[in-house]
């Protein structure tokens, strides 16, 4: 079984959450329940629309199912087996966060996840890139990036 992640929010501390890979079609539509279940608790587009993650399996000519995403999608969950959070690229080196509201505190965690296995090198062998998305609203995302090093990108994005 995978490991317990560190909440650094005590009022979390109370619901363990551990982190896994994406495992198969089952996960698949936990990830779909996660974004359902969380259109009406959050602002427009904060997690991403149900037709997108529905077209990364069904619509793409290397679906993700088939291995192409193995090793790239991390779940987080409760004890209970709640998913509440989800790290997962969209082309090479970026990565979307899709997170339950009331679980904001896992995105450190779940951003040290991407870099680790989402970033990728740059031409002259620097630090790795990675893009994240974060709208304008969303300055507790903002923030916690910011103080990763992150910097906003000139060329556009929300």
């Amino acid at each position: 079984m995978a490991t317990t992640t560190d909440i650094l929010d005590p009022s979390l501390r109370t619901q363990p959450i551990y982190t896994r890979p994406l495992q198969g079609d089952e996960d698949f539509w936990r990830v779909r329940n996660l974004l359902l279940e969380t259109v009406p608790l959050t602002p427009l587009d904060f997690n991403w629309d149900i037709r997108r993650w529905e077209g990364k399996r069904f619509y793409e000519a290397t679906p993700s199912q088939n291995g192409r995403l193995a090793g790239r999608v991390q779940l987080w969950l409760t004890q209970e087996e709640r998913l509440v959070g989800a790290v997962h690229p969209e082309g090479r080196g970026d990565a979307y966060l899709q997170i339950h509201p009331d679980f904001r505190a896992l995105e450190p965690a779940m951003i040290t996840w991407a870099e680790t296995h989402l970033a990728v090198p740059t031409a002259d062998h620097a630090q790795p890139q990675l893009e994240i998305f974060v709208y304008d609203y969303d300055t507790a995302r903002q923030q916690v990036l910011q103080e990763r090093g992150y910097t906003k990108m000139d060329d556009g994005g929300v």
